[in-house]
């Protein structure tokens, strides 16, 4: 499993944030092949302009891989699962050549879903999503929508759960008398 490693001065609080991603480069980090993405925080308010790095560890220490020739497909499959959430967020297809995924990812924005600070859960898609930022003993904030910037495709509407038909009642059952106890694989009677 991958290890995500978020930077060590980050200063992002606990809360739902939208994210633009600024840039993101294969390093290699405790001799791990891993994948560092350059977060820019755009909303809410209290939190613009922060910066934040997170460090996606694609490497294991079975196949840590190199910067000139990455890692084995079987690590990579195995391994790609929090980036390529990242990718899906931001409306980038996780396939083909990493170089054009990582410069398809610059100045996409995504939700990041922070349950403690400086630590990224996960991601969505930005839509409907009202942020809001977690500062220990302050007062709630009002959260603000998301304001989409242009050219980025609006997300889609969320899928309306439609109530099942009611079923049918059940045919009665015949008396008991005419029903004959069978076993599984037993011969029929």
């Amino acid at each position: 499993m991958s290890k995500i490693i978020p930077s060590d001065d980050t200063t992002l609080p606990a809360g739902i944030l939208g994210l633009s991603i600024k840039g993101a480069v294969e390093v290699l980090h405790d001799k791990l092949y891993a994948i560092q993405v350059f977060f820019t925080a755009i909303v809410p308010k209290e939190v613009e302009g922060l910066e934040h790095v997170e460090t996606f560890d694609i490497g294991t220490n079975e196949d840590p891989g190199t910067l000139k020739d990455g890692v084995s497909d079987k690590t990579w499959l195995l391994t790609i699962g929090p980036f390529k959430g990242l990718c899906e967020a931001a409306g980038v297809k996780c396939v083909g050549k990493l170089e054009k995924v990582l410069a398809g990812l610059v100045e996409q924005d995504v939700v990041a879903h922070c349950p403690a600070p400086g630590h990224i859960a996960s991601y969505e898609i930005p839509g409907a999503q009202e942020f809001m930022v977690t500062f220990e003993n302050a007062p709630e904030p009002e959260p603000e929508p998301i304001k989409r910037r242009p050219g980025r495709p609006a997300a889609k509407p969320p899928i309306e759960q439609a109530t099942p038909p009611a079923t049918p009642p059940a045919p009665p059952r015949p008396p008991a008398s005419t029903q004959v106890p069978r076993r599984f694989g037993a011969p029929k009677v």
